[in-house]
């Protein structure tokens, strides 16, 4: 087995456990999860709708499909929603290999890249959520691949091609105009460094006009079914229209954006600015691959520094670049002493790490003690011959056991009890009062489709199952509702509440000052009352 091909599978068996967790859920998750549910209900695969049922013009159908076609293969559940994007993250795995093989010519360069990439906490965070960004990032590679060897390279073959229009054209088809970048990259790297590649070879008109009927095919199809306002929504949500306050003269960007990377990429970052005074030899032997790498990065970088949004995942589609160029520049270092020591020390801080959650665990919950011993043995067999590789492969392994055993511990979510609580209530119409719409989303998915609460601000006239939060609970009981409890969530954990369970040995504890109830409310049939003003449902 190509070692490539075992770093996606170790990606996805370490990720794929943690597909099912709640309490990783992300708000954004819930415009892709409940469109695609009303399109398999309804069968209207044209039309992406918010939860309410009115359209949501913001984004192309290309992700929605995705997880409309997971729902069909495996049903509807939190599992399907995000399994498309885990296998998305590793062909994003294979393509950084690639891509790290056009620009720095060795197997072992491309290969840490890969490792860094996949190592990446940004990384594997958006590869285990149903939201576009870890597929745009997938398609934006691939056109980055296809230009690098179209320009770089001078390769005239299908694939190439293939990878730099098609995924250009699969990258508008997710995200819209973002897919334009890499063409724009390309087209002024051809002009500054390859125009001896004639246009005709580097942008043959087939493969152009390929790449924007896949682009432009869903807003030709809006345009024609809804008309023009629908583009000027879509157009809208594009150049951020409803830009946030930004401090200090975008400077807040550019360190916000700044710092994100250098923290997403560690420890590659921290081993790369200590070997920085190694960095210029390498530069100069690898000059055009660096300017593609760099380049790349610094254009992405410029524009969303000095935009009016702040979401530091925007930088996701620069990474494998710049894991590509970290992990060449780290493995021309590789014969350091100093190098071999840091990836030790990595080790040994994952056995302190791994010995804190078995001593954690001791008193608050088994799965600590499981994760933190798993955690432990690894580095141990690590540390007999520390290498970047297998610093990188721990990372993937650490990253997956604290999801499962920390963040699923601490973050309680109360959607499983609810949805139990809801069964003898199968048959009759359920709302949500007040409720985060999270849970509402999270309900849907976690029924399988079948629970679809109606998202309501006042008590209805109607005899309805309410799920409640507790701010809702004693004006639900003055109007003659009984309640039952359903769970709660976390709203935020402090050390002190961990210390104070651990200290008492009940886990409870941690959850005293920090939770938010949930409950369930219905009308006894033998109390009647009237509707209240304003009544909604």
């Amino acid at each position: 087995m190509k070692p490539v091909v075992m770093l996606m599978v170790i990606v996805f068996a370490a990720l794929v456990p943690t597909l099912r967790d709640l309490s990783r859920y992300h708000g954004d998750e819930r415009y892709y999860t409940d469109a695609a549910i009303t399109m398999v209900q309804s069968g209207d695969y044209l039309t992406p709708r918010y939860a309410d049922g009115t359209e949501r013009f913001k984004k192309p159908l290309l992700t929605y499909w995705i997880v409309c076609a997971s729902y069909k293969l495996l049903g509807i559940s939190l599992f399907s929603s995000r399994l498309p994007f885990l296998l998305a993250g590793c062909g994003l795995v294979w393509l950084t290999w690639r891509l790290g093989r056009t620009l720095f010519s060795q197997i072992e360069p491309a290969l840490l890249g890969a490792v860094v990439v996949a190592a990446n906490v940004q990384t594997m965070t958006i590869a285990t959520r149903s939201t576009p960004d870890i597929l745009l990032c997938l398609f934006v590679t691939a056109s980055l691949c296809g230009f690098a060897e179209l320009l770089l390279r001078d390769a005239r073959d299908w694939r190439s091609y293939a990878l730099a229009y098609l995924g250009a054209g699969l990258a508008c088809a997710t995200k819209g105009l973002w897919g334009l970048l890499p063409l724009l990259f390309a087209a002024g790297f051809w002009l500054w460094q390859a125009r001896h590649i004639p246009i005709s070879r580097f942008a043959p008109s087939l493969w152009v006009l390929a790449g924007a009927a896949i682009g432009l095919s869903w807003f030709i199809v809006a345009a024609l079914k809804y008309g023009w306002a629908s583009l000027q929504v879509f157009l809208d949500d594009q150049t951020m229209v409803q830009a946030e306050p930004v401090k200090w003269f975008l400077l807040s960007n550019v360190l916000d954006y700044g710092g994100a990377t250098l923290r997403h990429f560690l420890p590659w970052s921290l081993l790369a600015v200590i070997g920085v005074r190694h960095f210029k030899p390498f530069a100069r032997a690898n000059n055009k691959a660096l300017w593609f790498a760099l380049g790349w990065y610094a254009l992405v970088f410029v524009i969303f520094s000095f935009g009016f949004v702040r979401r530091t995942r925007y930088l996701l589609p620069t990474y494998p670049c710049l894991a590509v160029a970290v992990g060449a520049f780290l493995i021309s270092l590789a014969d350091r002493a100093w190098l071999r020591r840091i990836n030790a020390g990595i080790l040994v801080a994952g056995i302190l790490f791994g010995i804190f959650m078995a001593i954690l665990g001791a008193r608050l919950d088994w799965r600590l003690t499981v994760g933190g011993a798993i955690m432990v043995g690894l580095a141990v067999v690590f540390l007999r011959k520390p290498r970047l590789m297998s610093a990188g492969v721990f990372l993937i392994a650490a990253f997956s056991i604290t999801m499962l055993c920390l963040r699923a511990l601490f973050g309680v979510n109360p959607v499983p009890e609810i949805a139990r609580k809801l069964r003898p209530f199968a048959d009759q119409p359920v709302a949500a009062l007040g409720m985060p719409p999270v849970i509402s989303s999270q309900m849907r998915l976690v029924s399988g489709g079948r629970l679809n609460p109606k998202e309501i601000t006042s008590l209805p006239a109607s005899n309805t199952v309410l799920i409640i939060p507790e701010n809702w609970r004693e004006q639900v009981l003055a109007a003659g509702y009984e309640i039952t409890p359903a769970g709660f969530r976390t709203k935020g954990m402090r050390p002190s509440d961990v210390w104070r369970a651990w200290r008492t040995g009940r886990r409870a504890d941690m959850f005293e000052r920090n939770r938010q109830d949930f409950y369930i409310a219905i009308q006894p049939p033998t109390k009647k009352r009237d509707a209240p003003r304003g009544a909604s449902l």
